[in-house]
């Protein structure tokens, strides 16, 4: 095992820089507050912001899928469809493909953003609503 002042893999380095630009670039540049000067809080800040941000779109994308409950059993359909055991005139009301998927990938994109952001500092961030952009 590598003592303890041991730097960083290269691996971890490069994943540690690219969440830390990924930071700086969803913290507002012309906030009127001052944020964090912790790494840690200020990731976890910048998680609570992204959900806010992406929370009204995606959520008004998902409500065609009957919400974000609902676009994991539009995937399900598809693949029934695929393995022909849905009868085709319930397959041909299908949305097209491309747009369940991307209605699972917000479902679970929202999940997690709110899943991490439950179990940071700021997690009462969430419950505000969202600035106007």
């Amino acid at each position: 095992m590598p003592p303890a002042s041991a730097s960083p893999s290269p691996a971890v380095a490069q994943i540690r820089k690219a969440v830390a630009a990924w930071v700086e670039s969803t913290l507002p540049a012309n906030a009127e507050v001052e944020f964090p000067s912790d790494a840690g809080h200020r990731l976890h800040l910048a998680i609570v912001l992204q959900h806010r941000k992406l929370a009204a779109p995606y959520e008004a994308f998902l409500e065609h899928f009957s919400g974000p409950r609902g676009a994991p059993g539009y995937a399900h359909l598809l693949a029934a469809r695929d393995a022909g055991v849905l009868p085709p005139d319930l397959a041909a009301q299908l949305p097209p493909r491309q747009y369940v998927q991307a209605a699972v990938r917000m479902t679970r994109e929202l999940e997690d953003l709110g899943r991490i952001a439950l179990r940071g500092p700021f997690f009462h961030l969430l419950a505000q609503a969202p600035e106007p952009t």
